[in-house]
């Protein structure tokens, strides 16, 4: 094995590693740790550092450990699971589209999957007990039928006329969404209500499942195309002289990033704007061209973390995660879309 600055030798590869990307990653799990933590001790009862380690190593009173691990823990590892989740798929449709406004929550993919979720929801009467597979089933359903539609028509189409699309393909979710809600039985219209609010109160192992095992292989298939996926950035044509397939890779990034989304928002609701907020604050801490792609999940964890803490202890009043993603995030989308019209 062979050490350069620019990467590490093995035998007859070389893979070259970039030295601001590995600080960067270091510190995101630092970040992530961190907000773990944060998030484990503080609510409206507060557990120590002392409390929560004595907890985690097998000790701790009968309250403690109720707290923290039938209570909190769920939360913490949803929370996490579903912001990696979002992050990478956001990273992925902005690597593979080339375009910085396009996130799964703005195109629409995040309100084809919650429509489906509603729509299992409301079929079962609110009640899935047994059926912990219906929800993620739906919701992969819902994303997946509103990918193909924007793959009907994205072609040739602009940034703005992108975002239009997924606009409108929202408020046509939306308005099935309110739908399904209005004629349903109102104990189910306020289980239906309280999971789009995005809210993580009351999270199970049940929900952790369906997004680690998508998680995980997905994370498997991304890293090898990571370096295809980085040299769509420079154009089809461009990638396509490199030896990238790129309607192969195009095709199986998107299916993974549409597959990720769904799976979270099955798990949590519709989080808003973190697949779109978080690969563009990781391009700009690594200071590369597209979103790395498991830099980027790094990143949406640590962000939904942050905005559940917040919602929990920082807030005067008890707001859903979903509410404090939204509020962070549009102005953010307000400011590209105004650079977009400038340029």
């Amino acid at each position: 094995m062979s050490v350069r600055p620019d990467g590490i030798g093995v035998g007859g590869c070389f893979v070259v590693v970039e030295r601001r990307r590995v600080v960067v990653s270091v510190l995101l799990v630092v970040a992530l740790l961190a907000a773990l933590a944060v998030a484990l001790m503080f609510g409206e009862e507060t557990l120590w550092p002392r409390q929560l380690v004595d907890v985690l190593s097998g000790g701790g009173t009968r309250g403690d450990r109720t707290l923290l691990l039938d209570l909190r823990a769920n939360r913490v590892i949803v929370a996490a699971l579903a912001g990696a989740a979002l992050g990478v798929a956001g990273a992925v449709m902005q690597s593979v589209t080339r375009n910085p406004l396009a996130s799964p929550d703005i195109l629409g993919i995040s309100a084809g999957a919650s429509a489906g979720a509603v729509i299992v929801i409301v079929a079962n009467d609110g009640v899935l007990d047994g059926k912990s597979w219906a929800a993620p089933v739906g919701a992969i359903v819902g994303g997946l039928v509103i990918a193909a539609g924007i793959a009907a028509f994205s072609v040739g189409m602009d940034p703005l006329r992108l975002v239009l699309a997924g606009i409108a393909l929202s408020s046509l979710c939306g308005a099935i969404v309110t739908y399904l809600v209005a004629i349903a039985d109102p104990e189910v219209a306020a289980h239906a209500y309280i999971w789009l609010s995005a809210s993580l109160a009351g999270r199970e192992a049940e929900h952790i499942w369906p997004v680690a095992t998508a998680l995980v292989p997905a994370i498997a298939v991304i890293v090898p195309l990571s370096r295809r996926a980085s040299m769509l950035s420079l154009g089809a044509v461009r990638a396509h002289s490199l030896g990238v397939p790129v309607a192969r890779t195009e095709r199986g990034l998107l299916l993974v990033s549409v597959l990720l989304t769904s799976l979270a928002t099955a798990a949590t609701g519709p989080i808003g704007f973190v697949a779109f907020v978080a690969p563009q604050i990781t391009a700009r801490l690594t200071r590369t061209a597209s979103p790395p792609l498991v830099v980027s999940g790094l990143t949406g964890a640590t962000l939904v973390l942050c905005a559940d803490a917040a919602a929990r202890t920082i807030l005067p009043w008890s707001a859903p995660i979903g509410a404090v993603t939204s509020a962070l995030g549009a102005p953010i989308l307000i400011y590209f879309l105004w650079r977009a019209v400038r340029v």
